[in-house]
């Protein structure tokens, strides 16, 4: 903080996250996916379906728009590796269906 009370930051360029083949057993959180961006009225446009079958896409699309914890959001944003944010949002969707199972 500067002695006018001016909040500065470094920022540092990211490369974006190459697309990644999503594998057949995280389909259903692609479609999860799918259901929410629909529910929020964001749906898909038909050219960009192919985006479904992207692993990072279906990763980040899931990590903004899950009910996570801030913390736990920003772990998965962080991370490198879609693969490992699907394991990590496939773990947290099974524990959210477990919670309503019992509702």
């Amino acid at each position: 903080m500067t002695d006018d009370q001016l909040l500065t930051a470094n920022c540092i360029a990211v490369a974006a996250e190459p697309c990644a083949a999503l594998p057949d057993e995280f389909e259903h959180l692609a479609k999860m996916a799918e259901a929410v961006l629909r529910h929020f009225e964001r749906g898909i446009a038909p050219e960009d379906g192919h985006l479904l079958n992207d692993a990072s896409w279906v990763s980040f699309r899931l990590t903004e728009t899950l009910p996570l914890p801030a913390s736990q959001r920003q772990s998965l944003l962080e991370l490198e590796d879609p693969i490992h944010r699907l394991r990590e949002l496939n773990g947290y969707v099974q524990i959210l269906m477990e919670k309503h199972k019992d509702d």
